[in-house]
């Protein structure tokens, strides 16, 4: 299936990916306070959200490969909403008539406060099916789980 990314169509294999996921996967199990919060997310984030990851072939968005939780101030979390994640996922799927990738034109807004976009590059993901594109989140998440946010400064 082909989807829009800013500048760039991809071609994705949501099947394989969607059965990949559903059989090889874990959820993410880290223990640190930013991916539980994150999990918690996963559970009450809006289906705007969850249709996005669905529509990519991931229907559990605790499945990511990755996700990061930055550290920020006061001021900037309650200006932006939330904590500054990060994070990345990969897909069996390629960029259409594109040799490189500019992340900054790889945009694929889901809502004010989450988006996805494209890299050049691709984490060690050797157990994946060929062809992978590694798809990167960034977003605005809110403290939802009732440990103390140790990433706000």
């Amino acid at each position: 299936m082909r989807f829009s990314f800013g500048e760039y169509t991809v071609e994705i294999d949501v099947s394989a990916t969607r059965e990949f996921y559903s059989r090889e996967m874990d959820e993410n199990d880290c223990v640190c306070r930013g991916c539980e919060n994150f999990r918690k997310f996963a559970e009450v984030c809006s289906e705007e959200i969850k249709q996005a990851f669905s529509e990519l072939g991931i229907d559990n968005m605790k499945k990511v490969a990755e996700i990061i939780p930055h550290y920020c101030s006061r001021a900037d979390y309650e200006k932006n909403g939330g904590n500054h994640y990060g994070g990345f996922f990969p897909v069996v799927g390629k960029v259409i008539g594109a040799e490189t990738i500019n992340p900054n034109k790889s945009t694929r807004k889901i809502t004010d406060k989450f988006e996805f976009f494209l890299c050049d590059y691709c984490a060690n993901f050797d157990y994946f099916p060929k062809p992978i594109l590694q798809v990167e989140i960034e977003a605005r998440i809110p403290w939802l789980i009732e440990a103390e946010n140790i990433y706000v400064e």
